[in-house]
């Protein structure tokens, strides 16, 4: 068999397999000298020792990272939104990694209309799911005491208490059970509530209404008994 015959058996094959050619794929991908600006690692490093291991401090994290999308109407729009945007760092629990608080750090460019629109749409999202956003001035150098300052006023506002190891993050709603013909909407993030059963514990077999989002949303309410 000639090489020219082969060829052609063998390209036959591999599209009677589906088999595609390879690309020749490009990587023109290095990494940076820096994660991190002079100020912005001035920041985390003094931020670190005033938080302690009982907080995680986790830096260029995105929008949608963070924040879940609670109804399917106008879902791509509405993720698209936050898909490209980030903040400078967000603050958990240093034991559940639950989102405590996002932080900012305010240089010249947040002066610029682009950046002022932005801004403000980031902060509404913040807002609307109840996670604060604090703004922090851009410097070369922090200090521990105006950051121990900083972090105690937002960690009061959320009334944020450590948490315990082994303990639940399932949230229950404090309302009177209700009925299993009507189910309502999450009264912590808007979203379905769907009946669910539990398969273990000391309620194991019980039915109660969980949210739809879970698990981004771990609410659940109660289910009158008849």
């Amino acid at each position: 068999m000639s090489s020219n015959k082969k060829w052609s058996f063998l390209s036959f094959l591999k599209l009677l397999l589906g088999i595609r050619e390879s690309k020749v794929l490009s990587y023109p991908y290095r990494a940076s000298e820096r994660f991190l600006s002079t100020g912005e690692y001035s920041f985390y490093m003094v931020a670190k020792k005033v938080l302690t291991d009982r907080f995680l401090i986790c830096p260029q994290v995105p929008l949608s990272a963070i924040f879940f999308i609670n109804v399917r109407k106008n879902y791509t729009s509405a993720f698209n939104r936050i898909a490209r945007k980030r903040i400078d760092y967000l603050v958990c629990d240093g034991l559940t990694v639950k989102p405590l608080f996002g932080i900012e750090l305010d240089d010249k460019s947040h002066q610029r209309a682009d950046r002022i629109e932005r801004d403000i749409f980031v902060e509404k999202v913040f807002e609307t799911s109840g996670v604060p956003l604090i703004r922090v001035p851009l410097k070369n150098a922090y200090s521990t005491s105006d950051l121990e300052s900083i972090f105690a006023g937002v960690l009061r506002s959320i009334n944020w208490q450590p948490s315990q190891p082994g303990k639940s993050n399932t949230t229950q709603i404090e309302q009177e059970p209700v009925e299993i013909d009507n189910p309502p909407k999450c009264p912590k993030c808007g979203g379905e509530m769907v009946i669910r059963t539990a398969r273990n514990g000391p309620k194991q077999g019980e039915k109660f209404f969980g949210c739809s989002n879970y698990p981004h949303c771990k609410t659940y309410i109660p289910i009158k008994k008849t």
